[in-house]
């Protein structure tokens, strides 16, 4: 007998819209490290993952942005299995080689004239604002 979930014809469209949206998401994630990567964040420092799933987060609510420090932080940090301070930490340091290592032309694309990324250090949630922007922009061409 097949399992319950092929029983139905209701049942198959569910597993398809799942697959769908899961597609998305694995869309939306490769999309957001390569980002990530342009701007200069290397993939192998732990701030790289916190970046992504604090991006993943502000795009599934964006009222999360104007409460980083007591929804955001502490919401990455239980994803990755640390607290608040080292997400927050782990993310600054992140952006902090990236500000050394992007180029002109990413920071302009990513940041335009509203942060000079190579001037100034930009803090984790203008990083992560200009991103999610960029994200929507990107969507929306």
């Amino acid at each position: 007998m097949p399992p319950p979930e092929y029983r139905s014809g209701e049942s198959k469209a569910k597993l398809t819209m799942a697959i769908v949206i899961a597609r998305k998401e694995k869309m939306q994630v490769d999309k957001i490290e390569k980002m990530l990567l342009d701007v200069g964040v290397p993939a192998n420092l732990l701030g790289f993952k916190y970046l992504k799933d604090a991006i993943n987060c502000v795009l599934d609510d964006p009222e999360v942005l104007y409460k980083f420090t007591n929804v955001l932080y502490p919401t990455v940090g239980k994803l990755n299995g640390t607290t608040k301070t080292g997400a927050e930490r782990s993310m600054r340091h992140a952006i902090e080689v990236s500000s050394q290592r992007v180029s002109a032309d990413a920071a302009h694309k990513y940041f335009g004239n509203s942060a000079n990324a190579k001037e100034r250090k930009l803090t984790n949630s203008e990083f992560v604002a200009a991103m999610v922007l960029a994200l929507k922009e990107d969507k929306s061409e």
